[in-house]
């Protein structure tokens, strides 16, 4: 890959001109030098130079965009399917503010099977390897996935737990029981016969379910002859089962092949992608991706950005994507997919016919996925909003409290001693602007000593950090500490240092669950049924659950240097190591010297002392 060339483009036309006419990625940034657009284009000039040109391609999105440019950044790629990759990763990292990025993508859900083990394990995961396991996704539905696994369960026999397989077990656990695992951890099923379970599994996920209909069918004959009746039982439900999800799954067309048609809807600033797969001729999944918008982007732009978020992160790749209007640089697209498939993928935009018609079902359910959003938002935001109406009420406030700070002490018999402030904006969490903090004071068990201290650090930093971004920067205009009355006045106390503020302050009390203000000399009760009431417990235990996290995390990590601290020749850097390849102190603890000095850079004689270190 090129290094990439910084120009001046909103000054020097001229040296656009002379960009190259390669595959690559360009980056737009604004007058503070923050990059506000990332792209992609099969020639760096053209693509670039349609934006600055006589005539620029004018969308009401390109025209806000071009006013901001002040600079261009070109990247070039060694190819086209390599621009594609490197467009998503320059958007991982600069989350540029006029592309497209799918909602919550962190949460997206995969189906992984550990194809390269004995016996394979089916289960969920957040995360996409290259570890030479398979993987199906993504999903954005957890419940919707959650009903997929049971019912392959049901179908196939296979195992969801983490037990070690190379060591064979006593006994079976539930799941053995009632049929929905055969048992390979007490070598109850040969590792050949289990394999075919597995590759039965892939193949109903890639809609290949006519050669596990024919494997039932005669696995069901010849259990028959031998009046082997409970496996013929077994094998004959499961035959109905899956002809009942095949009744299920809409036939499109015999000759239709691998498809994905892609529809997408919009209404203001909310967008929704949705998905329909296609697997040898059947529709055997479908997914809705939501996803905010800048409001002024075109269909074509909604497209373009879309397929490039959702084959970012896809892992069961079709050998046709169908589209309902053309998109910029659909060849980048082809090429990108085709390289990771091994084969051609195309890129179409059908006009009629079958699969015309299933694209406007895409469509169709994008709409409808759009509209249960938009409903589903607009009553969350009005509960919220009579939420805030409630707690305001209660506590006597001036304003609306639409930014609430909570804090929370967490420790175990005063040692690693931690604060933790969570934000809520409009009764929403802000994830971005949570803080965590070291106790500095040697308080021990003294709760109020810690919080007096981290509310005293927080305010602090508001006058230092006023006029910038983050968590610290702005006012809020509620302040709760999980606790009572005495939480309550160390947190007063730890305001009073900061005699030019002035915020709300309250406690609530876990045990009573009530609420304890300055505003008022009694505890308030909100009726329990209440929205303040949700919100109130839902902030306080988010700031809860943040605390004790990270006193567990400096606990673990204090844990680990304490034991290992102790062997000679084992500092900082090989204690990282050690943790990268075992993944917990247990594992490693569990280990063999043999095993340890597997390890990069830990020799055997280390390896022993590591090991007796543990041991002892």
């Amino acid at each position: 890959m090129a290094k990439p060339v910084t120009i001046d483009a909103a000054i020097d036309p001229a040296r656009i001109a002379a960009l190259p006419a390669k595959p690559g990625v360009y980056l737009f940034r604004d007058q503070a030098g923050e990059v506000i657009y990332v792209g992609k284009a099969a020639s760096l000039r053209a693509r670039v130079r349609s934006y600055f040109g006589s005539h620029p391609e004018f969308t009401a999105k390109n025209r806000a965009l071009v006013e901001r440019i002040r600079a261009v950044e070109v990247i070039v790629a060694n190819g086209e399917a390599e621009a594609l990759l490197l467009e998503n990763n320059m958007i991982k990292r600069y989350k540029p503010r006029f592309n497209i990025r799918l909602r919550d993508d962190k949460s997206f859900l995969y189906i992984k099977i550990s194809v390269d083990e004995t016996y394979p394990r089916v289960y969920t995961t957040r995360r996409v390897l290259d570890d030479g396991a398979r993987y199906f996704g993504p999903y954005a539905n957890a419940k919707s996935l959650r009903r997929t696994l049971k019912l392959l369960n049901k179908l196939f026999p296979f195992r969801t737990c983490a037990l070690d397989m190379d060591r064979e077990w006593d006994r079976p656990c539930l799941k053995y029981h009632i049929d929905l695992c055969n048992g390979p951890c007490i070598r109850a099923v040969e590792a050949d016969e289990y394999r075919r379970v597995i590759d039965s599994t892939i193949d109903f996920l890639r809609g290949r379910s006519a050669p596990i209909v024919a494997d039932l069918e005669r696995e069901m004959k010849r259990a028959a002859e031998k009046q082997a009746y409970e496996t013929a039982a077994l094998a004959r439900d499961r035959l109905a089962a899956i002809s009942k999800v095949m009744a299920g799954q809409q036939a499109v067309d015999d000759r239709a092949g691998d498809i994905d048609a892609i529809g997408v809807a919009r209404e203001g600033r909310q967008g929704a992608g949705y998905v329909l797969n296609v697997r040898t001729g059947r529709i055997v999944g479908h997914n809705e991706f939501p996803f905010a918008l800048q409001g002024q982007e075109t269909e074509a732009e909604l497209a373009g950005e879309f397929v490039r978020e959702y084959y970012a992160r896809a892992v069961d790749l079709p050998a046709v994507v169908l589209l309902a209007t053309d998109i910029a640089e659909p060849e980048l697209v082809a090429a990108s997919l085709s390289a990771r498939l091994g084969r051609k993928v195309v890129v179409r935009v059908p006009q009629r016919g079958p699969r015309r018609r299933l694209l406007e079902m895409a469509t169709n359910n994008a709409r409808e996925a759009l509209a249960i959003e938009h409903r589903s938002l607009m009553g969350s935001r009005r509960r919220l909003r009579r939420a805030l109406d409630q707690i305001g009420e209660a506590l006597g406030l001036r304003r609306l409290p639409r930014r609430i700070e909570c804090f929370d002490i967490s420790h175990l018999q005063g040692a690693h001693v931690v604060g933790a402030m969570v934000v809520f904006e409009d009764g929403m969490p802000q994830k971005s602007q949570y803080r965590r903090f070291r106790i500095k004071g040697d308080w021990g068990n003294d709760d109020f000593a810690s919080m007096r201290e981290v509310v005293a650090r927080r305010f602090a930093r508001l006058e230092k950090q006023s006029n910038g971004p983050g968590g610290f920067a702005k006012s809020p205009d509620l302040v709760i500490v999980d606790g009572g009355r005495g939480q309550l006045r160390a947190a007063l106390k730890g305001l009073e240092g900061e005699r030019a503020i002035s915020v709300p302050l309250a406690a609530l009390a876990k045990r009573e669950e009530e609420l304890y203000s300055t505003n008022s000399p009694r505890p308030i009760r909100l009726p329990p049924t209440s929205e303040g009431f949700y919100l109130l417990q839902r902030i306080r235990d988010e700031a809860h659950r943040f605390a004790v996290g990270y006193h567990v995390s400096l606990r673990s990590r204090s844990s680990r240097r304490s034991e290992l601290d102790r062997v000679p020749g084992v500092g900082p850097a090989r204690r990282r190591q050690l943790m990268r390849h075992f993944g917990s102190l247990a594992r490693l603890r569990a280990a063999s010297a043999a095993q340890i000095a597997e390890v990069p850079g830990i020799g055997s004689s280390t390896a022993t002392a590591i090991h007796q270190a543990l041991a002892e």
